[in-house]
């Protein structure tokens, strides 16, 4: 049943994990009529979605035509990976010192939840979950820019690492994923910094092109 609140953010979320999970052919124009049939909702909230899914680098508007999905290729998970590995160890790095108890509780709490809905999620929920924990992680920093920035570096490594990986991906895989957030966490809790830095570069290497 949609949600009556927003009907943009539910178009968007369900549109974007069936672009996540290969639904949609790369080589075929989506149209705003093909959404609008297909979630029973007005223009409106579907062009609005459209238009945020381009803005975020997932979709390319084609004036006439529709929108195309944007084609990543293995040199460029190598860069969105690459820049993240250059900055959000230097950003924990830099505000180290920032780290409380009550934000260590908080992240606990989430890594715990996370370990327990890994057992049943799916790819697409995988990554929901790791880009909560590297978010929750940039919030220490208090740096408003840099989170949404990185929130939208995040969307664009799933978008390009899914093109080139989702059938490689299955259950055993996604479960062990969330052990370099608890080696994070673990490593933050008793102030090895050289540690947490090295755990969390190799959190961000596990997405990488299938060989």
């Amino acid at each position: 049943m949609k949600p009556s609140a927003n009907l943009r953010e539910y178009v968007r979320q369900e549109l974007l994990s069936e672009l996540l999970e290969g639904k949609y052919p790369r080589t075929i124009p989506i149209t705003e009529k093909q959404l609008i049939e297909k979630y029973q909702v007005s223009k409106s909230p579907v062009r609005d979605a459209l238009i945020e899914l381009c803005s975020e680098g997932i979709l390319q508007a084609l004036p006439r035509y529709g929108y195309m999905i944007v084609s990543y290729t293995p040199g460029d998970i190598t860069n969105i990976s690459n820049f993240r590995r250059f900055t959000e160890p230097r950003y924990m790095d830099y505000y180290w010192e920032k780290f409380t108890s009550e934000q260590l509780d908080s992240l606990e709490a989430l890594v715990r939840r996370h370990e327990e809905a890994s057992l049943s999620s799916t790819p697409v929920e995988h990554w929901q979950m790791n880009s909560e924990f590297h978010l929750a992680l940039a919030s220490v920093c208090q740096d408003p820019f840099y989170s949404q920035i990185l929130r939208q570096t995040l969307q664009k490594h799933i978008v390009a690492f899914s093109q080139f990986y989702w059938d490689y991906w299955n259950r055993e895989s996604i479960r062990l994923f969330p052990a370099h957030h608890r080696d994070i966490l673990s490593c933050i809790r008793r102030q090895d910094r050289s540690a947490a830095l090295e755990a969390l570069e190799a959190d961000i290497a596990t997405f990488h092109i299938p060989v």
